[in-house]
């Protein structure tokens, strides 16, 4: 394989316009050449028809039966392929300030815009656009505000993200009645947990909590884990000892 060569930039800025306030924005733009990426074995076998001819990378882990021509093996194996492409911005918003009477509290958004991801399989290939697809996002935010008061301490965190397409745009703009528009995307991802935590002393503490409070559960389709892991709720508990 070859080395990646990459050329990359970020711009931000950070203002606090207040005591215990930060808010930071970012915009990124990242692009490989010679990309490694490892694709797995439908994969392979996909890229492999998709590309300008069958003399590439990808056909050439493919191994055939004689005769049939019906694929029998794969390596699956890191592979150059020509570029990768992403970019987009990042919002970081942090406020801690403390209170006579109520504790302490810590509150912090953060939240992403996923501007481009795209991929060229092999040169001269296609560009891939890789964003509103399952596990990629356009647009997600995390919430975690925490509270102190003496010896307990109470947090939640939110998790959320937009419904990304269940079909490629290529299929239903091809054809608009693919299936029915109510099932062109997954749902969005709305993630609450919950944690509270006592310290008994300064080296011991007890800790409790539940994730996925609402009891959220995968959406149909062939995606087990869109938007959300099947698990579903579940509570934990345990201790922290510091030496």
């Amino acid at each position: 394989m070859r080395a990646e060569v990459a050329r990359t930039w970020t711009a931000g800025v950070v203002v606090r316009p207040i005591s215990g306030l930060s808010i930071g924005l970012d915009w990124y733009d990242i692009r490989l050449r010679d990309a490694i990426n490892t694709p797995d074995a439908n994969t392979i076998a996909s890229l492999c028809v998709d590309q300008p001819t069958l003399d590439n990378a990808y056909c050439n882990a493919i191994s055939r039966e004689r005769g049939t021509g019906f694929i029998n093996g794969y390596v699956v194996q890191p592979q150059n392929v020509a570029a990768f492409r992403t970019a987009g911005a990042e919002l970081n918003i942090a406020y801690r300030f403390r209170t006579a009477r109520m504790g302490a509290f810590d509150i912090r958004l953060v939240g992403g815009y996923l501007d481009k991801l795209e991929q060229v399989a092999t040169p001269g290939a296609t560009t891939e656009d890789n964003v509103d697809q399952p596990f990629r996002p356009k647009y997600t935010f995390t919430f975690s505000p925490s509270w102190t008061a003496g010896a307990l301490t109470v947090s939640y965190n939110l998790r959320w993200q937009d419904g990304v397409r269940r079909f490629a745009k290529a299929d239903t703009d091809a054809n608009p009645s693919l299936v029915d528009p109510r099932y062109f995307r997954y749902k969005e991802l709305w993630q609450h947990d919950v944690q509270a935590e006592v310290a008994v002393d300064a080296r011991f503490s007890f800790y409790g909590g539940v994730n996925n409070l609402a009891d959220q559960k995968p959406d149909i389709g062939f995606e087990t884990n869109v938007p959300i892991s099947p698990v579903g709720r579940y509570f934990y508990a345990g201790a922290k000892v510091r030496y």
